[in-house]
């Protein structure tokens, strides 16, 4: 199952997102979810840059550039070490300056 992150926090350089804990299906064959990967990139990259994968459910990025959009999406690495279809995209702006 893949679910959309949330935004658990922003502002002008960083961005923290969140999700629900995955369940695999057993008839896939790829065991239990281990870790998660996040995924991002700035709004109209084609390249998605990489996360170290982690076993919380929560990851910051940070070094983003002020006041630009930037896409997330998350997917479940199996105990096996395949790595899950990405969650849905999630779009987030940084916050600009005052």
């Amino acid at each position: 199952m893949t679910r959309m992150p949330y935004v658990r926090m922003r502002n002008g350089s960083s961005v923290t997102v969140w999700w629900r804990a995955w369940s695999n299906p057993p008839d896939r064959g790829a065991g239990p979810t281990s870790a998660y990967v996040v995924y991002y990139r700035r709004g109209g990259q084609t390249d998605w840059e990489a996360l170290q994968q982690t076993r919380s459910r929560m990851a910051t990025v940070m070094g983003l550039q002020q006041g630009s959009e930037y896409e997330f999406r998350v997917a479940a690495v199996h105990q096996m070490g395949i790595v899950g279809v990405p969650s849905p995209i999630l779009r987030v702006s940084t916050c600009g300056s005052m």
